[in-house]
């Protein structure tokens, strides 16, 4: 017979008194320390990003697109994660406004046999927000409103296909970007100076 909810065999065949499970605490895991880009810094993964996009001679493969830097820019500028600078949309912008402002309020979601799409809420309930931009994103977002072609999501970020941009390989794009350089230690929470 159980001597009740949440007995293991032992409290339950008369070798413990109580479940010892139950008297412990929950593991908390660590924060993990963020450091943030100085201005040196910055201008290192500005350098690397660039010099990671020039095509290598006989190197096969499609010309890197500058979305890369645009991204991490957008980044530094919102303080925004990955996946909500990339579900961004054209009708999420107000550079009409006097000061001009962007909306953060969704995020990409992956959904196994069915890809990446765009969940209409952040991933915190705090995400919601709506920035001021500063000049240098504001210059950014128009030169890319200039060349964009048409996507069925009115995304900022799309892929040649017209799809979103996958989060994963914006990550590796980063990763490939830093290889050879001393900067392994950016990562994308490095490039959010003000989460939320």
């Amino acid at each position: 017979m159980r001597s009740g909810v949440g007995s293991g065999p032992s409290v339950r065949h008369g070798a413990n008194p109580s479940n010892p499970v139950r008297d412990t605490g929950r593991l908390r895991k660590p924060r993990r320390t963020v450091v943030a880009l100085t201005d040196e810094n910055l201008q290192a993964v500005r350098t690397a990003i660039r010099d990671w996009r020039r095509p290598i001679p006989g190197r096969p493969g499609p010309r890197h697109s500058g979305d890369l830097a645009d991204v991490v820019d957008l980044m530094l500028a919102t303080g925004a994660r990955i996946g909500e600078i990339l579900a961004l949309r054209w009708e999420d912008l107000d550079l009409a406004a006097e000061r001009p402002t962007l909306t953060i309020c969704g995020t990409l979601v992956f959904v196994k046999g069915q890809g990446f799409f765009r969940q209409p809420w952040t991933k915190s309930d705090a995400g919601w927000r709506m920035v001021v931009l500063p000049r240098f994103a504001v210059g950014m977002i128009m030169a890319r409103k200039l060349v964009a072609a048409d996507n069925p999501h009115d995304a900022i970020f799309a892929s040649r296909r017209g799809t979103w941009l996958s989060p994963n390989n914006v990550r590796r794009q980063w990763r490939e970007a830093r290889a050879d350089t001393d900067l392994a230690w950016v990562t994308p929470p490095s490039a959010r100076p003000s989460p939320p």
